[in-house]
């Protein structure tokens, strides 16, 4: 049995989206996300208190990022970019620059 190839990451997100989609419903997903994000928390804290490392909060933020880009993959791309660039946009006038993509 030979394995599927994916040359991308889009491919990546795309194919464990499908994956995902028949195994796991949007509350598990939701849930995954949200232990993800408590791992980032907690490391993050140990991290700047020197009892963790860079690299243990590097693989957390990793972990939260490829789950966001499984919902983006999901369906809600646009809405984290709209989301996104609004931010963008509220941080850009906190610094008193213009701020264009």
């Amino acid at each position: 049995m030979s394995a599927t190839i994916v040359n991308t990451r889009n491919d990546l997100y795309g194919l464990t989206t499908q994956k995902l989609t028949l195994r796991k419903s949007m509350d598990e997903r939701a849930l995954s996300l949200i232990e993800a994000t408590s791992d980032l928390c907690v490391t993050a804290y140990h991290e700047r208190n020197g009892t963790d490392t860079a690299v243990s909060l590097a693989e957390r933020m990793a972990t939260v990022e490829i789950l966001i880009e499984q919902y983006r993959f999901a369906g809600m791309d646009t809405l984290i970019e709209v989301a996104k660039q609004r931010q963008l946009q509220a941080l850009a006038e906190k610094l008193g620059v213009e701020y264009v993509e």
